[in-house]
């Protein structure tokens, strides 16, 4: 995992063969793993580790030398081969500073006296290693770490009636716009071969076309797609409810979208903008609602907007998904309507395609921050 952008979580490898002594360090760090700023992995032997960093990538790695399937200080050998990225701290005891030594001349970033550090300053030290990771790396490239590809970010939806995921919301720098959407399905496609390598399947993915120019954006989505062997059924493309006015482009285009085997919904849907009519004869499959648009009406009027909305979509067969929910308060709302379908910063915002396969292996608390705290 990149500590690069302060919005991605660190991802912390703890390799510790005392499940005493990685117990008291993980309890340090509850709270940054409730609010989801942190996220560790514990092993025990090296050959876990070695196996866990050829299936994740992490940010960084706090290894002790006494493993029993380990060879001391020549661990950080081992660890370095395996991601030449990633930070290593060494876990040592009082009388080890020959071996921290040795460690660095290997490769480490830093060294740490177990039991020294607890909590907040445990954690600002993995990050200046992660820091020194990075420059040095930097240095040695002469060019900074990102992919030529552009980095995508994905904000899983949760279905609430199962507590897992339901799919992923894919999100591009440069936006679903023609001359944009090939890029990204190149970095759609190698996340996706990622996860998979890993167990993790991410459901449906949706993108949010962009009203620059239709035709071409569905042709340099639906050539991309068929390139990459991607699967239609398996997305959702989101079409913003301007588009379905009268002068409205998006009508034909979506029929073609429909015909290829795409899920067609519709998004900014709000009380000014709301033309169930026009989304019956466009045939829709589901419709996308901005919690947050909703909040200058009040409790009561947008409960009630909601629950004609969702009466109307139920009779027309369309899914209805909740979006930017923020707090407590909304989710049971949305479990009271009987929503399945959320996502927003109450669960986890967007993150790098590094983080996914993590949190799904946590189960619930991957994607729900209140729940983490019952983990």
């Amino acid at each position: 995992m990149s500590a690069a952008t302060p919005a991605e979580p660190l991802g912390l490898l703890l390799l510790e063969d005392s499940p005493a002594d990685a117990r008291l360090l993980v309890e340090s760090l509850r709270d940054r793993v409730q609010d989801g700023s942190l996220m560790i992995q514990t092993v025990r032997r090296l050959a876990d580790a070695l196996r866990e960093l050829k299936r994740f990538r992490f940010s960084c790695v706090l290894v002790d030398l006494g493993l029993p399937d380990g060879q001391g200080v020549a661990n950080v050998s081992r660890i370095r081969e395996a991601d030449p990225d990633i930070a290593i701290v060494v876990l040592t005891g009082l009388n080890d500073q020959q071996a921290a030594q040795e460690a660095f001349r290997l490769g480490a970033q830093d060294y740490l006296v177990k039991g020294e550090r607890w909590g907040l300053e445990l954690l600002s030290f993995v990050e200046k290693a992660v820091g020194k990771r990075y420059d040095r790396v930097q240095a040695a490239t002469g060019t900074a770490l990102r992919s030529t590809r552009p980095p995508l970010r994905y904000q899983p939806w949760t279905d609430l009636s199962r507590r897992r995921f339901g799919g992923v919301r894919c999100l591009s720098p440069d936006g679903w716009r023609p001359g944009c959407i090939a890029p990204a399905i190149v970095s759609l496609a190698a996340d996706l071969q990622s996860w998979r390598d890993t167990g993790f399947e991410p459901g449906v993915v949706s993108v949010s076309l962009e009203s620059d120019g239709w035709s071409a954006a569905v042709d340099e989505l639906g050539t991309a797609v068929a390139e990459h062997r991607l699967r239609p059924e398996s997305m959702v493309v989101r079409i913003d409810i301007a588009a379905l006015a009268p002068a409205g482009p998006a009508a034909e285009e979506m029929q073609r979208l429909a015909a290829a085997g795409f899920a067609v919904w519709v998004e900014g849907w709000r009380p000014d903008f709301a033309l169930l009519d026009r989304i019956a004869l466009r045939n829709c499959d589901g419709l996308a609602i901005d919690m947050a648009a909703l909040a200058h009406l009040g409790s009561e009027p947008s409960l009630r907007f909601l629950r004609a909305t969702l009466a109307a979509s139920g009779s027309l067969g369309m899914v209805v998904a909740l979006e930017n929910l923020g707090s407590e308060a909304q989710q049971e709302q949305a479990r009271v309507l009987g929503v399945r379908w959320v996502s927003g910063d109450r669960y986890c915002g967007p993150e790098s395609g590094s983080v996914l396969p993590l949190r799904w292996r946590r189960g619930p608390s991957g994607l729900d921050r209140t729940l983490a705290r019952d983990a």
